[in-house]
């Protein structure tokens, strides 16, 4: 899989990049074949934790940014406390 890893106002460190491929190699396990590519940005973003509106509040500052273009796939993902997870894919 090739993978872009870009960092706006983040250094991207080796711990960083390490940390990015072990999660994209679980997410590669269950879509197999299929994730061909990724493209993933770390940003620290103006806004602070805002709880579960994290995710919607990053898809509008990339929307913001210019850096999605019509048919993108976005993936939006949250974790929270007791092991719980959630994921949706949708297109730009």
């Amino acid at each position: 899989m090739r993978l872009v890893l870009t960092g706006r106002h983040v250094d991207i460190t080796p711990g960083l990049r390490r940390l990015v491929d072990r999660k994209l190699a679980r997410l590669e396990r269950i879509l197999g074949n299929a994730l061909v590519s990724a493209q993933v940005k770390l940003a620290l973003d103006k806004t602070g934790h805002c709880f579960c509106a994290d995710p919607f509040i990053n898809y509008q500052t990339v929307r913001e940014l210019g850096l999605l273009k019509p048919g993108d796939k976005y993936l939006m993902t949250s974790a929270g406390l007791g092991q719980t997870f959630s994921a949706a894919v949708f297109q730009h």
